[in-house]
């Protein structure tokens, strides 16, 4: 059997007696010889310190800025509100809170029109008996409402109650020569009023909501702007003297809501709710409002001419070039493009002549040419620049007032 392991003893390793032992005494002398530099601690630098604790802050600032551009709240013009964080709850809290303040600033604003009872004893002022809604345009006691509740109404007297149960009667009904909204006047001083919004700085799908008046908070309905500039025409030719472009919504419009304000999410009134279909944007009514402060009188003015909104209705021009703006002048049936004795008539205006700016204001679709010219007062002086046959010119006229 072969042996793995000896039997031999191990024998110690003698230690090297040549190697000499550095005597102890040497190793310290080693270190207390005076020809070695003083081993020191190092000084303390407080500036490092400093700039350290600056660029801190600084980053913290950074930071900061960065969290806010990319995540906080930001609202556009519209008013809407867009919260840029993941959690969706809080986005739904944020819009709540949003449309409480909405109903508590708007809602003492907004009145019903009931049929006035033939006594005490009448029918309560309950929302199935209200004919329609409105609101308080003016702290004297202008009123605006739709054509159609007057209809409703009819021959019969009527009261305009508020959110608040105050009760009014009318004492002067004033309508607009060339759009279907009316103007109530009412007994009243201080009373509440809301801002008004432009349509003109909305847009399609934004959502606003068409509010009635009720105790303690108003009944809102959710809606979405659709056509900025829906029509009512049955072609598409328009007049400078008769509104026909309104606003439509996706959802389309209750007949309770008739009458009633739509407000944007910024707790603006941007339009009056006309009828089933179409809503009146307040910017139609500027000249409108201007009037009842100054005259409780509504005076238009009148250019005469009928014509076709190329930014909505486009044409190929005889050069091959589409053209998308401008008013372009055009009769239709018996229905003349200019009318006869008209400011457009005494200044030479055609037919087939393309009005492209109104004073410095191009007419480029964001607004109609009817809107255009209703901002302004008759008997003003206006400078309109036209198509004819490739070539533009300047034209001066003289606002006539609507009759």
């Amino acid at each position: 059997m072969p042996k793995y392991f000896t039997t031999k003893p191990i024998k110690q390793r003698r230690k090297n007696k040549t190697k000499k032992e550095a005597p102890a005494e040497e190793l310290i002398d080693l270190y207390n010889n005076s020809s070695y530099s003083e081993i020191q601690k190092p000084p303390k630098n407080y500036n490092h310190w400093g700039v350290v604790i600056l660029l801190a802050i600084l980053c913290g600032f950074g930071a900061a800025m960065a969290y806010d551009f990319w995540f906080v709240t930001k609202t556009d013009v519209s008013g809407e509100q867009k919260v840029f964080i993941d959690k969706q709850e809080d986005v739904t809290v944020t819009s709540e809170e949003r449309l409480w303040e909405i109903q508590k600033n708007v809602n003492p604003v907004v009145v019903n029109f009931y049929v006035q009872p033939d006594s005490d004893s009448g029918p309560f002022y309950q929302d199935t008996y209200s004919m329609g809604s409105g609101f308080i345009l003016t702290s004297d006691g202008w009123i605006v409402t739709s054509e159609e509740v007057i209809k409703r109404l009819g021959e019969k007297k009527y009261i305009i109650i508020t959110a608040d149960y105050k009760k009014f009667k009318p004492i002067k009904i004033l309508t607009d020569p060339i759009s279907p909204i009316v103007f109530i006047k009412v007994e009243a001083n201080n009373l509440p009023v809301v801002k008004l919004g432009k349509i003109s700085e909305s847009l399609s799908g934004q959502k606003v909501y068409g509010l009635i008046a009720a105790f303690p908070y108003p009944k809102a309905a959710s809606l979405h702007l659709a056509d900025l500039q829906n029509t009512t025409l049955e072609d598409v030719i328009a007049s400078t003297e008769k509104f026909s472009h309104f606003v439509s919504a996706r959802e389309g419009y209750a007949s309770s809501l008739v009458g009633a304000p739509i407000v944007n999410m910024s707790g603006e009134i941007i339009a009056v709710i006309m009828d089933e279909k179409n809503a009146m944007p307040m910017e139609y009514l500027k000249t409108a409002i201007s009037d009842l402060a100054k005259k409780e009188k509504i005076d238009r003015a009148m250019l005469g001419v009928r014509y076709i909104n190329l930014a909505k209705y486009p044409r190929v021009g005889s050069d091959g070039e589409i053209r998308d703006k401008g008013a372009l002048l055009s009769g239709f049936k018996n229905l003349t493009a200019v009318a006869k004795g008209s400011p457009a008539d005494k200044a030479g205006l055609q037919v087939g002549d393309i009005i492209v700016m109104v004073e410095d204001e191009l007419v480029n679709g964001k607004k109609t040419l009817t809107q255009m010219i209703q901002e302004y007062n008759p008997g003003e002086d206006l400078k309109l620049t036209i198509s004819r046959g490739n070539k533009e010119k300047v034209v001066e006229v003289k606002l006539q007032e609507l009759e």
